[in-house]
């Protein structure tokens, strides 16, 4: 390996580049072979050996039918049984070890019999179809239509000039922060270049990227870089119907590390936090779909508490990251990021092409003048700053928080009549500016809910359509229904966690007792206890909490394997060494605060948390429990959640510099399972 590198031809060429990753891609394929091997349908090589050995035996027992032969038959059938469940268990056992999630469940999938989709045919004008080169060429028609039609009767996009100012040269600090970003994937792009070898290269010749990343800043992005390579995903629906695929996208990796170094370039701007807006929160460090949860909520019972009808609603955007002008981004952010960076961003979204392959055939190469690249890491920062500043184009009493392209919007008024009034009035401005920039907007497809016990359903018009108000809606996968019982939501949740349990108890005798605590916490827990902050509140109705803390137990039980419910709850708890339902709930809170704490993000919403927790005069707003028996939902009661959750740290944890690590260890002390 150490000889291949030594030889390097002049890296002034991206193209040179490329070849020595290849050269050393060549000479780590045997490795790699050896190291990642796995048995196939969890079957074993010597599974094979002994299986022709079985074989040899029962021909020789068919020919002399003598039973010595038959007996070793048998024993030679029993060795693989033995063999494959042996093998089977070491299978499921590694991939328990890993954090990567799809394969786990591809194993568990196989054990039950569940075939992966695959696209095998496809109706093409009445006709079935099922040639790979057809139907590559097929889907690609389709998805470059598909824009092409959003766009029919939008103005073309308008050529830009060569910006002539260029970036400064990146440094080795840039390039070594842009790896720590990356894992080592064996998957690659159209250049058929994995990450793990551009990422071994980069950290063992940082030099030689850094020449070619600083000639592409002089001589602009590259054209092989700006081809993607999709391959089409099923959604629900017939898998026959073309309209029911999705595309998904895969880039160069070269390209992406390229990316990340501007990207780091793009969020060292003074003014990169306003850019975004205080309503973003996707894509951004210490922002989650959880901080944009809370947000919503704090709103919504900020305004019921004051008296206020509340009315909340999402508009749908078909497809919103390919609907991007590259014009329209530059004119946007002309005098908000310097001439140098916008024009390597400009060039980065301008004519980018894409082919679609199936089964190793390939469509034509079709171009797209408009879109941020999905896959890319620049593309969804692009589409945040390029929506940022729909939130100025709306009426100031009303509040927007996004996460990507997820928007949602609450309005309050003192009766309905207003609130319909400024809801019809509101949206209509919130799609003409999308419409502005280029959005398409999905009128059927819009949800609107009006908070408060015992109300009717009404009508609100969007551009000349009633839309029907709803009892729930789903907001970044939880559901919130208008009387904020969280009831829908704790109902699917059941649904989804009891098939998820399932799944995890067909593997659970081939995993060690540690693999099976980390399974059911990584693959049970992240479903049961997602955005929790948001709804697992101490006023939950009671038997939604019995159903919380039936399911908390039942995943628990799979560790111990105590199927039959034979171990009281309070020895489960203490045998998994996991934490009650109740306690579990204000640790993640209580994580969640100190996190925002340490690094004041989300910064609008501490300043609501400190201002409703740590005063005297305590106003109405987040983190606090609602008192749903009474007539106006909404109001608080008596108990602080946060302050619950808060009061099991002992220390005074504001007089420190909180760090990570220090936050891990306050929480781990104070929420010990044993506490």
């Amino acid at each position: 390996m150490a000889r291949v590198i030594s030889v390097l031809p002049s890296p002034n060429e991206l193209g040179h580049l490329q070849s020595i990753l290849h050269t050393v891609l060549d000479k780590l394929a045997p490795l790699r072979v050896i190291r990642t091997r796995l048995p196939e349908n969890m079957i074993n090589p010597k599974v094979e050996k002994i299986k022709k050995k079985r074989d040899r035996l029962y021909r020789m027992y068919k020919i002399s039918q003598d039973v010595h032969y038959l007996n070793k038959v048998r024993k030679e059938n029993k060795k693989i049984k033995k063999t494959i469940t042996s093998e089977t268990k070491r299978v499921f056992q590694q991939k328990a070890e890993t954090s990567n999630t799809k394969s786990f469940w591809q194993m568990v999938n196989q054990m039950q019999g569940k075939v992966p989709s695959k696209i095998t045919t496809i109706n093409v004008n009445g006709c079935p179809t099922s040639c790979p080169a057809t139907l590559a060429a097929c889907f690609a028609d389709f998805f470059e239509g598909k824009i092409k039609k959003l766009t029919k009767n939008m103005p073309c996009i308008r050529e830009r000039s060569k910006e002539t100012e260029c970036m400064p040269d990146f440094t080795i600090k840039e390039l070594e922060d842009a790896l720590r970003y990356f894992k080592t994937k064996m998957s690659t792009g159209p250049d058929g270049l994995p990450m793990r070898i551009v990422k071994f290269y980069a950290q063992k010749r940082p030099q030689v990227m850094l020449t070619v990343f600083n000639n592409i800043l002089k001589n602009g992005f590259p054209d092989c870089w700006r081809i993607a390579r999709v391959t089409p995903v099923p959604k629900k629906g017939d898998l026959k119907n073309i309209e029911n695929y999705r595309p998904v996208s895969n880039l160069s990796s070269i390209s992406k590390l390229f990316e990340r170094c501007i990207l780091h370039r793009l969020m060292a701007l003074p003014n990169y936090a306003s850019l975004l807006g205080n309503h973003q929160h996707g894509f951004r460090p210490s922002h989650s779909t959880t901080s944009c949860l809370l947000q919503l909520k704090d709103e919504i019972c900020e305004q019921l508490d004051s008296k206020h009808m509340v009315l909340a609603y999402s508009l749908d955007l078909s497809a919103a990251f390919d609907m991007l002008r590259p014009d329209t981004f530059m004119e946007l952010m002309s005098e908000r990021i310097p001439r140098g960076l916008l024009g390597m961003l400009g060039d980065f979204l301008t004519d980018r092409k894409f082919y679609v392959e199936m089964e190793k055939e390939k469509s034509s190469l079709k171009c797209i003048d408009r879109g941020c690249p999905q896959g890319s890491v620049l593309g969804p920062v692009l589409f945040n700053l390029y929506t940022g500043l729909i939130k100025e184009k709306l009426p100031k009493e009303v509040m927007l928080t996004s996460y990507a392209d997820d928007s949602y919007v609450v309005i309050h008024e003192t009766d309905q009549e207003k609130l319909i009034s400024s809801a019809e009035s509101c949206i209509a401005t919130h799609i003409e500016s999308l419409e502005a920039i280029g959005m398409k907007v999905n009128e059927a497809k819009t949800e609107i809910i009006i908070f408060g016990k015992n109300l009717p359903s009404s009508k609100v018009k969007v551009k000349g359509v009633d839309v029907e108000t709803k009892d729930s809606i789903k907001a970044l996968g939880v559901q919130i229904d208008k009387e904020l019982s969280w009831k829908p939501h704790i109902t699917k949740l059941k649904k989804r966690v009891l098939s998820v349990i399932g799944g995890v108890r067909m593997v659970r005798n081939k995993l060690t007792q540690a693999q099976a605590t980390k399974v059911v916490t990584a693959q049970v827990f992240s479903i049961l206890y997602y955005a929790c902050a948001v709804w697992f509140t101490p006023t939950l109705g009671s038997n939604l909490k019995k159903t919380i803390n039936s399911l908390h137990y039942r995943s628990l039980r799979l560790i111990i394997r105590d199927y039959r419910q034979k171990v009281s709850r309070d020895d489960v708890t203490e045998r998994t060494k996991r934490l009650p339902p109740d306690k579990w709930s204000k640790f993640v809170l209580a994580s969640l605060f100190m996190n925002m704490f340490a690094t004041n993000q989300p910064s609008s919403l501490l300043q609501k948390i400190s201002l409703n927790t740590f005063t005297q005069g305590r106003k109405p707003g987040l983190l606090y429990s609602y008192d749903r028996s009474l007539t106006r939902i909404g109001r608080q009661s008596t108990r602080n959640w946060l302050g619950q959750a808060l009061g099991a740290i002992s220390a005074p944890w504001t007089d420190r510099l909180l760090t990570k690590d220090t936050i891990r260890i306050m929480l781990k002390r104070a929420f010990s399972y044993n506490n």
